[in-house]
């Protein structure tokens, strides 16, 4: 047994010195890092755990040097004096030569080798995004998301479903015994659960489940473990795993997410085979990056423009002229895409919008109110009222003031002592991140700002420059502290001399945090009163008052000019004679096109049949084509879609749906006896934290539509 020592090492100090369990299914994953680490192959571990679980005699039996045998994605053999089997040889023929030693290829050496150095670009740039993925460096979406984004191309393009069956047969025998049986698991959840009950009725099991059902959730776990033990060895840390601003060291949320990767990649993959695609030849999925320097985007656009100029027959220009103009529009808003050939092996991509939600629930569309504003701004045009247009402008305008509103009001809050204590209490990281940055005081050195403060630097210079020492910062009570801290904050005129900002986080968040703590909101309640008591003397101050009011102003100013707006439409349609014979008027026709717009309806409609496979929406487990939104928005608004009619649904939906006062809402007036109205779409306005956003999603009726072809469509149980 190859680095047996440093194995026990590494194990003893991961289980932090302790006497290992091997009867303790956490200690058998530490075990299973180790041996990984120090150089074991999948196999030998896996059966080796297994073993080790079923409390067997530790002998490891690996397949025999010699011997072929078949999976899903061809022949595979094991060659003597090799530890890892080689997949995916074409024959049987192929494998029996190959573990002979006659020096023969199989396809995956094959295509390989026919790679272009175009594709192989674009492979090692998605190696480099997957690297900084894993480090923390995030893109769209915050490093979480973008990691399960990440995670997910990386398993469209390796993950052989039936190889990773063969190589961790033992483990995954286990789990599925486990799954069978029902077990609670290392997060102290009861499994199989509803969402796992929920992933194999997408998949098309029905109950009671069978065996090739729980081999399903097996497989999905055992793959999961194996990336959070990535993420989880010291040897690839610190990273997007332990970063705070990332996963936070949450095993159960690194593991959601991975469960929804597998998921996806392998409803991902049924679809590509499905589609116009040749994935007989190379493919590679590409996390969206178009930022500087790398604009891979960018790149992927100029090789078909390259192309198209290249084109050598009449049928390639047109080929290629429809597929730049679908990568410029989908590239609008795809996360992930896939680059590959068809069978004439022109370039094919598929977008793909990346969604973790199998039910749909996640937004597909997120701006922030000031966008969307301006967007409403164009789509109604010079005919609009111009009371609509006021509406709208002052509501640009109160959106992009909220937060200079909230600094500028916390500059004139009362701050005493008890104020102070519940400043402590409903936000302790911020109050030791002020006086860790009054204690910055480094500047520019050279350039135009040289003498200026330093970014993040700023609170520590102003100090300096009014003549406050750090000894004598460090003497004042935490009141006086947050008083000096407020005049920084309301010194326009130093800034300005300085060039530098007040930022939101965390000098003004520390006073929305009190706001929260008054309100209760939510890790705000009576517990924490109970655990401060002393805090709660500042419930009647002034200042505490004072911040509870910038709270809801704050909190309420997305929805106020949201709500305006949508009074002011209707108003001005209402003074025209709408709704009239039952159809909106003009300006909430373009009300209503500004969410189709946003949730990429109106495209969907557009797209031709013979591209419905060109976009995919990978939510979860589920993956949705145009043809399947197309269909229910149909359905939904009661229009029966001649063949082709593009425009005239897109017109119905115009003339035809409401918003929905309260909620922003797109609704259609149901015509069944109950009256209730048929939720298209939801447009959710808010604050969130420390931002805006405008989120657009699924109506409930549109999500349990699409989930219906989805899941009639996709059938991966036997029959």
């Amino acid at each position: 047994m190859k680095n047996w020592d440093k194995i026990l090492k590494d194990f003893s100090h991961k289980c932090n010195g302790g006497a290992p369990d091997l009867k303790n299914s956490t200690h058998l994953q530490l075990l299973r890092e180790s041996l990984i680490k120090f150089g074991w192959d999948e196999n030998t571990t896996n059966e080796f755990i297994g073993n080790l679980r079923n409390g067997k005699e530790v002998i490891v039996e690996k397949r025999k040097a010699g011997e072929t045998w078949k999976t899903k994605s061809g022949w595979a053999g094991l060659k003597p004096g090799e530890d890892k089997a080689r997949y995916g040889m074409d024959s049987e023929e192929t494998a029996v030569a190959y573990v002979s030693g006659q020096e023969v290829g199989g396809e995956e050496e094959e295509s390989e080798s026919s790679i272009s150095e175009f594709e192989e670009d674009l492979k090692n740039e998605q190696q480099k995004t997957s690297e900084m993925r894993d480090k923390g460096e995030a893109g769209a979406g915050g490093e979480i998301a973008s990691q399960g984004e990440s995670r997910f191309c990386n398993a469209v393009d390796t993950l052989d479903e039936d190889k990773f069956k063969e190589e961790n047969k033992e483990s995954i025998s286990e789990r599925k015994s486990q799954f069978k049986d029902g077990f609670t698991d290392q997060f102290n959840k009861k499994r199989p659960n509803k969402a796992d009950e929920d992933a194999l009725l997408a998949l098309g099991y029905e109950k009671p489940f069978s065996d090739e059902a729980f081999e399903y959730l097996a497989s999905r776990e055992v793959w999961a473990e194996q990336e959070l033990a990535r993420m989880t060895d010291p040897e690839n840390q610190p990273n997007v795993f332990t970063r705070g601003t990332g996963f936070a060291k949450d095993k159960k949320a690194y593991m959601d997410w991975m469960r929804a990767g597998y998921d996806g990649a392998l409803a991902t993959q049924e679809h590509l085979e499905e589609s116009g695609m040749d994935t007989s030849q190379p493919f590679q999925t590409i996390q969206s990056d178009n930022k500087p320097p790398r604009f891979i985007d960018d790149k992927v656009e100029a090789d078909l423009e390259k192309k198209l100029k290249e084109a050598k027959t009449p049928e390639d220009k047109e080929y290629y002229e429809k597929e730049l103009k679908s990568f410029k529009k989908f590239r609008k808003y795809h996360d992930t895409y896939v680059v590959g050939r068809d069978e004439k092996g022109r370039t094919y991509i598929v977008s793909i919008s990346n969604k973790k939600d199998s039910n749909m629930n996640d937004p597909q569309n997120n701006t922030t109110p000031a966008k969307r504003f301006e967007v409403m701004k164009e789509e109604f045009g010079v005919k609009t009222a111009q009371t609509v247009t006021s509406a709208i402008d002052d509501g640009i305008k109160k959106v992009t003031s909220v937060t200079e509103e909230t600094r500028r009001s916390s500059t004139q809050v009362e701050i005493d002592d008890d104020f102070a204590t519940l400043a402590e209490v409903a936000s302790p990281k911020r109050i030791k991140e002020i006086d860790k940055r009054a204690s910055s005081r480094n500047r520019v050195k050279t350039g135009d700002r040289a003498g200026k403060p330093s970014k993040g630097n700023e609170f520590g210079c102003y100090l300096e420059d009014k003549g406050v020492s750090q000894e004598e910062y460090d003497k004042l009570s935490r009141a006086e502290k947050l008083r000096v801290m407020q005049q920084f904050m309301g010194d326009d005129d130093w800034h300005k001399e300085n060039g530098t900002d007040v930022a939101y986080e965390p000098y003004s968040k520390i006073f929305i945090k009190v706001g929260e703590a008054m309100k209760g909101s939510r890790g705000y309640g009576e517990n924490f009163w109970k655990k401060n008591p002393e805090a709660a003397k500042a419930r009647e101050s002034n200042g505490a008052k004072q911040a509870e009011e910038i709270k809801r102003k704050e909190q309420e100013s997305v929805k106020e000019a949201h709500q305006s707006v949508v009074n002011k439409v209707t108003e001005a349609d209402n003074e025209q004679g709408y709704p009239k014979d039952g159809k909106n008027g003009p300006h909430t026709q373009a009300y209503v096109n500004t969410v189709l717009e946003a949730m990429h309806y109106n495209t969907y409609i557009d797209m031709d049949d013979d591209d419905d496979d060109k976009i995919l929406l990978q939510m979860g487990i589920r993956g949705a084509k145009a043809s399947h939104i197309r269909g229910c928005l149909s359905e939904k608004s009661g229009y029966e879609m001649p063949p082709g009619d593009r425009e005239g649904l897109k017109q119905h939906l115009k003339e035809t749906c409401s918003i929905e006062a309260k909620t922003g809402a797109i609704v259609i007036k149901s015509k069944d006896d109950s009256g209730e109205p048929t939720h298209i779409a939801d447009d959710t306005w808010r604050t969130a934290g420390t931002s805006q956003k405008v989120a657009s999603g699924f109506g409930q009726d549109m999500k349990d539509c699409v989930k219906g072809k989805v899941d009639a469509d996709v059938d991966r149980a036997p029959k």
